[in-house]
């Protein structure tokens, strides 16, 4: 096994074939405390990236009616858990199932989220994550490069041992060809619809460079196919592309409909293909099912997230209404 030069990535990769890829199946890292406590500024400077009014993370005492201090939007689960990239004391960048698995393949792009919110995440929380390698695929062939899709599960506590949500990722990890290629762009989910009843509001976004690093510096996810125009399309991605931008978008989508009173409990989300540099999107999002559970009435509403290029991605998220 050997470890790819961090600065070709951002990451320190380390190699291996497909079987000592896959006997990492079932296994857990130790528990990691995250570097930072969840605090207001980095909440505004993310709800900022994605457009997010919502009360909740700008109006403190409207925060302190509802939770007793700022919650931490979802879609910032795993900001939180963003090491700086230099330390004085030469700390290495923390391991994770990403690039410690070893497997062939130099360079990585997620694939899909899956994350279910059971508690507040409160400014002044400070978080501790918990990764085990739930699947690592025999090598598959797409159109991006051949390489094996690495699923990690993930539990995330705060400072008082309480388990605050649960994480499922899947990524893609590959060997880049010598030849740019084209990724395909994967339709919806087959036989679903988006009928007029229902329907929320369409979000038109121009996507730029500057809102790509935006989302590098709101995420402190640097790695360089976000920001680097030249490595993305040496990726064999078209340009520059957004990352865990969408986790907070898909959720603004929702709570714009919903309301800041709305809890987010459920988000399933897939990356279907890269949103690049001179993309727009343009959002398209209904109310796929309502249902009671107890006292309290969900929400689900799917959010596809579309280009002139075809579908980029969509998610699946649940909520509870608040009582009108």
């Amino acid at each position: 096994m050997s470890l790819l030069d961090e600065t070709e990535t951002g990451l320190a990769l380390v190699y291996g074939d497909e079987a000592e890829g896959r006997s990492w199946i079932g296994r857990r890292l130790p528990p990691r405390v995250c570097e930072d406590e969840v605090n207001w500024p980095t909440i505004k400077h993310f709800c900022a990236l994605v457009g997010d009014r919502n009360p909740l993370y700008w109006d403190e005492a409207f925060a302190r009616a509802l939770y007793g201090a700022i919650p931490s939007p979802p879609g910032m689960l795993f900001v939180w858990s963003m090491p700086p990239l230099w330390r004085p004391d030469a700390l290495e960048y923390p391991p994770t199932v990403s690039t410690q698995a070893p497997l062939p393949g130099n360079t990585i792009i997620n694939v899909s989220t899956e994350s279910e919110f059971l508690a507040p995440i409160l400014v002044g929380d400070h978080l501790s994550v918990e990764e085990a390698v739930a699947d690592v695929t025999p090598r598959k062939q797409t159109a991006l490069g051949s390489g094996h899709f690495i699923a990690s599960d993930v539990t995330c506590r705060n400072q008082r041992g309480e388990t605050v949500a649960r994480h499922q990722n899947v990524l893609f990890r590959y060997q880049t060809s010598d030849e740019t290629a084209t990724p395909s762009v994967t339709a919806a989910v087959p036989g679903e619809s988006f009928p007029a009843t229902d329907s929320l509001p369409e979000v038109v976004l121009p996507v730029t460079l500057r809102l790509c690093i935006h989302d590098a510096a709101a995420t402190r996810d640097y790695f360089p196919g976000h920001h680097d125009r030249d490595y993305a399309r040496a990726q064999g991605v078209r340009d520059a592309f957004l990352t865990m931008f969408f986790h907070g978008f898909t959720d603004r989508v929702m709570t714009d409909w919903a309301g800041p009173r709305a809890t987010i409990l459920k988000r399933r989300l897939r990356m279907l293909a890269p949103v690049c540099v001179g993309d727009t999107i343009r959002t398209r999002a209904h109310v796929a099912a309502r249902k009671r559970e107890g006292s309290r009435e969900l929400a689900d509403v799917r959010v596809e997230v579309r280009t002139e290029h075809g579908t980029g991605a969509e998610a699946l998220v649940t909520c509870a209404l608040a009582s009108r």
